[in-house]
């Protein structure tokens, strides 16, 4: 990408170079346009305007024969990194399988830009880092359950939505010692992805698909992460209905859950029948005009999710 530094409202351009690289150092990117390599296109007006290049149909061939020269390079040592992670590596593909603008990639997130209130704006509570990575699940990268509609997820959401979690939480070690065994090899890179205004999003490491077809041929998943993953649906299901205060919104939002992770009435309500005995919750409530549940007592709401959460990731964890 390309951004509009050198440009004055009123008289257009004020330096020969009116774009400034991001990403990408200006040789690179002259190279690469000179050798029809990738597509430049223009979006937005005056400072806003900016340039991104995406790798043009020759671009897309040319990388394609380089990654699978490197990894024929590397054939060795990418076989004994698979013997090493074994099933792991099973989780961390599919855990940071990401799906963007037609294409699908491998990405972990190393640094979240967010908003940072200013000093002296209040107190802002610290949320519990295994709830938030709960919270902020996605199946297929930054996509929530709600928008894959659109194309069919390689794998259950539920499976999908548990790696990722287990790659944000449990496996994360795992995950970047992996992605810099790739970096060392030529098959991964840190970037930094960027909104349309040009602000920085996030750090990432990113690779090609191509290293996940290559390592899916020596993995595979174990035969209980599809019991653990439901386990996680549940949890994931009562903390994300628990946050929503409209009991009409929170009923439409539970149904959906339950659909698109393959859930079953039962399986959430014996979560809850457990959290009405210690007086956290209500027993599931059934009548579809009202929320799925009445929270009782909130930290103890989140502190039964914080707990049981952490279990199911101690368990992979723990695992060699």
């Amino acid at each position: 990408m390309e951004v509009r530094v050198h440009y004055n409202p009123m008289t257009g351009p004020t330096a020969p170079n009116e774009y400034e690289s991001v990403n990408i150092r200006p040789q690179v990117l002259s190279i690469l346009q000179r050798l029809n390599l990738v597509d430049i296109s223009r979006k937005g007006t005056g400072y806003a305007r900016k340039a991104f290049a995406s790798p043009s149909e020759r671009g897309l061939k040319a990388g394609h024969e380089l990654i699978l020269k490197r990894i024929r390079e590397h054939k060795a040592e990418l076989e004994e990194l698979a013997r090493e992670y074994g099933d792991k590596l099973w989780i961390i593909l599919y855990g940071s399988l990401w799906y963007t603008l037609n294409h699908f990639s491998l990405e972990i997130v190393l640094k979240e830009y967010g908003y940072t209130p200013p000093a002296g704006g209040g107190y802002t509570k610290k949320e519990d880092p295994i709830l938030k990575a709960a919270k902020n699940v996605r199946v297929l990268g930054r996509y929530s359950y709600f928008d894959v509609g659109y194309i069919e997820p390689p794998e259950n959401p539920a499976i999908l939505m548990f790696s990722n979690f287990l790659v944000k939480t449990a496996l994360r070690d795992d995950a970047l010692r992996f992605f810099s065994e790739l970096e060392r090899y030529g098959l991964a890179i840190q970037d930094t992805e960027r909104n349309s205004r040009g602000e920085s999003i996030y750090d990432v490491f990113k690779a090609p698909i191509e290293v996940f077809q290559y390592f899916m041929t020596k993995t595979k998943h174990q035969a209980n992460l599809g019991y653990y993953a439901q386990k996680f649906g549940v949890l994931y299901t009562i903390l994300r209905v628990g946050e929503i205060y409209d009991s009409g919104v929170a009923r439409k939002v539970y149904e959906e859950l339950l659909q698109k992770l393959e859930l079953s009435d039962s399986a959430v309500a014996e979560v809850l029948a457990d959290m009405n005995k210690r007086g956290i919750t209500s027993r599931l409530i059934t009548d579809p005009e009202k929320a799925p549940f009445i929270i009782l007592d909130k930290k103890g709401f989140e502190d039964y999710l914080k707990f049981s959460l952490s279990t199911i990731a101690g368990y992979f964890s723990s695992r060699g």
